[in-house]
C-alpha cells in the first residue's frame, strides 16, 4: 500500500513575529500534528482490512520550506541567496550555514516539532493512537522523502541532507534525496510536480509535442528557477520591508497596517500569484479605502524596486520568458525596470492594475498540469496507471488516458496548509485549511472494498477543507 502526501510547507515563523509591542502579532502557517496522528490511525486500520503486507509513505516534496522566511534578510549580513545549483561545489560555507539555521528554526517550531516526531515514529514503524499511546503498525513501514522546489537546496550539501534526514527519522546516507519514485506494484510514478511548471523548474516542458522522460537530468533539479526569486525576494521580502518601512509600533497599533501585514504574511499561499494586486487592494469595503491601502503599500514596493531592479537573476529570467516580436506583460516590466519609471511617476494605481489584469487574462492560455502528465513517457508506454504529484496546492484527479489495458490518471496531492481561495472575478479572497492525500493499492490489496478479485492497482483519494473563524481575527485580516 502506497500513501502520498506533499506540500506540507513547514516554515520558520518567528522572524515575522511582533512580540515587543502592546498588541503582539504572531501567525501560524504550520498545521497541527493532530492531523498526522489521525492519518496514521486511519492507515493502520486500512492496512489491517485490506491484505496489505507493506506500507510505503511518501513525503512528496516541499516539506521543509527553505524559502519562506525573513531570515534571508534578518540573519544574512552577506546577502546570500540560493540562486545557484544545489551542489556542494556551488554552495559556499555562509550559504550552507544559513540553510542549516533555517532548517533548525523550522524544526524548533512547536507545531512542526510535534509533526516531525510523528514522522520519526512512522519511519520506525510506529504511530500514536487516539489516546497518545505508541502502537506498532501491523506491517513494515518505509518512509520516503523527495524534494520539491521550495526545498530544492535540501540536496545542496551532505550536512544539509543529514539535518533533514535526522529530523524525519530517515537512515543516514551520503546519497542525494530522490527526485522521483517508482512503485511498480502500485503502477505509480510519484513526482513533486514542479517539473510541470516552467516558472519553478529549470527546464520548460510546456511544448505540446515534448515527451517527459521518467528520469530527468540531475541538473534540471539542481538548478534554480524563477520561482525561487518570487518566493524569497518578493513574497518573503514584502512583509519584512513593510515592517522596516512602517515600524513595529505603527503596524501593531494601526488597523490598516496590521491588516495589510497579515495579508503580506499569507501572500505566498495565494493562487494564482498573479492576483497579487487584487489581493492587496480588495479587502471588504467596510474596512479601508483603496487609496489608503495603496498609499501604505506603495513606498514599500518602491523600496523593493530600488533594491531589486538591476538584479541579474531577475533579468535573466525575464529575458527567458520574453516572447520576441510580441508585446506582453514581460515587455512592460522590462521597460519599467530599465527606465526606473517609479522614480518619475511613482506607482500609479491605475497602471499597476492594468498590468495585473493583463497578467490574469493570460492565465486562460496556461496549460493545465494534466496536459503535462499526459505526455509522461510512462503513460505513453503503459507502464504507469497513476501519475501522482503535488506542487499546485490544488487537489485534482484527471483522466489522462484510456486504452484497452485500462484507465490512467493524474492525481494532484494538493497541500497540507492554508489555501487562499479566490472568487471568479479575482476580487474576493478567503483562507481555509486544506488536507489531501492518496492511497494506492497493489493488485492483491484493497480486498475489503471489492466484491471481485482485482487485477490492477486501485486508489482512494481523500481531500478535505476546513476553517473556523475567529471574530476578532476576521475583523483584523478581512479574511
Amino acid at each position: 500500500m502506497l500513501v502520498v502526501l506533499s506540500d506540507l510547507h513547514f516554515v520558520e515563523e518567528k522572524s515575522y513575529y511582533l512580540e515587543d509591542v502592546k498588541k503582539p502579532i504572531t501567525f501560524s502557517h504550520n498545521l497541527s500534528a493532530r492531523q498526522f496522528r489521525r492519518l496514521a490511525i486511519r492507515l493502520a486500520d486500512e492496512v489491517k482490512q485490506n491484505g496489505v503486507d507493506h506500507l510505503d509513505i511518501v513525503l512528496a516534496g516541499d516539506i521543509f520550506d527553505l524559502h519562506r522566511t525573513a531570515m534571508w534578510f534578518t540573519d544574512n549580513p552577506t546577502g546570500e541567496r540560493p540562486y545557484l545549483p544545489a551542489a556542494p561545489d556551488a554552495v559556499n560555507n555562509k550559504l550552507e550555514a544559513l540553510l542549516l539555521r533555517i532548517i533548525e528554526e523550522i524544526a524548533s517550531n512547536p507545531q512542526v516539532s510535534e509533526s516531525l516526531a510523528q514522522f520519526r515514529l512512522w519511519a520506525d514503524g510506529r504511530y500514536q493512537d487516539s489516546k497518545g499511546n505508541e502502537q506498532t503498525f501491523p506491517v513494515p513501514v518505509t518512509l520516503h522523502h523527495i524534494l520539491g522546489n521550495h526545498d530544492r537546496m535540501g540536496n545542496a550539501t551532505p550536512a544539509i541532507r543529514a539535518a533533514i534526514r535526522r529530523h524525519l527519522g530517515l537512515p543516514n546516507s551520503s546519497k542525494p534525496f530522490e527526485r522521483v519514485l517508482i512503485f511498480e506494484r502500485e503502477q505509480t510514478l510519484v513526482r513533486h510536480g514542479q517539473e510541470y511548471d516552467k516558472y519553478n523548474f529549470a527546464h520548460d516542458y510546456s511544448a505540446s509535442d515534448q515527451y517527459i522522460p521518467v528520469h530527468l537530468p540531475d541538473s534540471q533539479y539542481a538548478d534554480p528557477a524563477f520561482g525561487d526569486f518570487v518566493t524569497i525576494d518578493i513574497a518573503s521580502r514584502l512583509p519584512y520591508e513593510f515592517m522596516q518601512y512602517h515600524g513595529e509600533t505603527a503596524v501593531a497599533n494601526s488597523s490598516l497596517l496590521r491588516s495589510l501585514y497579515f495579508r503580506l504574511l499569507e501572500f505566498d499561499d495565494l493562487r494564482p500569484m498573479s492576483a497579487m494586486f487584487n489581493y492587496f487592494m480588495h479587502m471588504p469595503d467596510v474596512w479601508f479605502k483603496e487609496e489608503e491601502m495603496w498609499n501604505a503599500i506603495t513606498p514599500v514596493l518602491i523600496r523593493m524596486l530600488e533594491a531589486l531592479h538591476d538584479d541579474p537573476f531577475l533579468h535573466h529570467w525575464l529575458k527567458v520568458y520574453d516572447k520576441r516580436w510580441q508585446l506582453d506583460v514581460i515587455d512592460l516590466v522590462q521597460t519599467f525596470l530599465k527606465l526606473k519609471g517609479w522614480r518619475k511617476t511613482g506607482l500609479p494605481m491605475g497602471a499597476i492594475e492594468a498590468i495585473s489584469d493583463k497578467a490574469l487574462a493570460s492565465m486562460h492560455n496556461k496549460l493545465g498540469v494534466e496536459t503535462y502528465a499526459m505526455r509522461e513517457e510512462g503513460v505513453k508506454n503503459g507502464r504507469f496507471r497513476f501519475i501522482v504529484a503535488g506542487h499546485t496546492h490544488n487537489p485534482q484527479i484527471s483522466l489522462i488516458a484510456h486504452t484497452s489495458t485500462g484507465e490512467q490518471y493524474y492525481i494532484d496531492t494538493g497541500t497540507w496548509r492554508h489555501r487562499i481561495l479566490v472568487t471568479p472575478d479575482f476580487k474576493g479572497f478567503g483562507r481555509v485549511k486544506a488536507i489531501t492525500y492518496v492511497t494506492i493499492y497493489g493488485d492483491s490489496e484493497n480486498l475489503a472494498k471489492s466484491i471481485i478479485p482485482l487485477r490492477a492497482a486501485s486508489f482512494d483519494y481523500w481531500s478535505g477543507i476546513t476553517e473556523r473563524w475567529d471574530a476578532e481575527e476576521t475583523a483584523v485580516t478581512g479574511l
